[in-house]
């Protein structure tokens, strides 16, 4: 987690337990319920947050952080699909768990 990282407005940051992996539920978690506060921004998530979604690594969150950078930002969820990487299969995976 960075803590160096400059926190907006009525944002919150859910910190997730260590040891939780792809067999471990998310249950009781917050992620992945869809709930606003565990939801992660497209707008402003760092590169660690974006890659603590399924199916992306570090290549992809960086893609995805050089998309928003020459692009002025994501300004719907679809934009994800302009970022080289994410097909359809990966948009349906990880559209419910972003927000703008």
């Amino acid at each position: 987690m960075n803590l160096a990282r400059v926190v907006t407005d009525g944002e919150q940051i859910v910190v997730g337990k260590i040891g939780l992996g792809g067999s471990g539920s998310a249950e009781g978690s917050g992620f992945g319920s869809g709930s606003a506060s565990s939801l992660i921004s497209l707008n402003h998530a760092s590169e660690t947050e974006l890659e603590a979604l399924p199916g992306v690594g570090p290549a992809l969150a960086g893609r995805m952080i050089d998309w928003r950078t020459a692009n002025g930002g994501f300004r719907s969820k679809q934009d994800l699909l302009n970022v080289t990487g994410i097909g359809d299969k990966l948009f349906a995976a990880i559209s419910k768990l972003v927000t703008l």
